[in-house]
């Protein structure tokens, strides 16, 4: 029976629900826009349980994180490399598995590396599984371009990301 006190500017679909009397908490359908600026607001005339009321507007803003790459597996420069290991990319926030795919890639001895993609459940964790073995004794290039986007399929990487490793 308690009010729901929250909007947001721009507006995020959600389920707001209070803790006790003095506590809410807001969960957003789907992840935030990344690099994005919201204001949220809670109405002038939200009662507390003494029977005073805000007089005016409470606004405040805060500003997402862009899209990034927090680690990958193989390590940068990383040596003796199972030649079937899969090649692992976490992400700071959910990603768009079209784009970001189409943003990877992975090359050894002047050749590109066919193979397939898995996601974990929050499209923040992507492992490629090279078709073939790699070559023994090989410096491989793995690169995710900046096209990669975020889950909301609008805010990409700020930059090409490159990192090498050797079988």
């Amino acid at each position: 029976s308690l009010p729901d006190p929250l909007t947001f500017s721009p507006p995020v679909s959600g389920v707001g629900e209070w803790l006790n009397t003095s506590i809410f908490v807001f969960h957003p359908d789907k992840p935030l826009a990344g690099s994005a600026t919201y204001t949220a607001t809670v109405k002038a005339g939200l009662g507390d349980t003494t029977g005073g009321l805000l007089k005016e507007d409470f606004h405040w803003s805060f500003n997402t994180l862009p899209p990034a790459i927090t680690g990958f597996e193989p390590f940068f420069g990383a040596l003796d490399v199972r030649l079937t290991e899969p090649i692992t990319v976490t992400f700071n926030q959910p990603m768009e598995a079209v784009s970001t795919q189409g943003a990877f890639s992975l090359a050894g001895g002047g050749e590109a590396v066919a193979g397939s993609f898995k996601w974990n459940d929050e499209s923040t964790v992507m492992s490629f599984t090279p078709k073939q073995r790699l070559k023994l004794g090989t410096t491989y290039t793995a690169t995710v371009k900046a096209s990669a986007k975020a889950a909301d399929g609008i805010t990409s990487l700020n930059y090409d990301q490159s990192w090498t490793f050797n079988t």
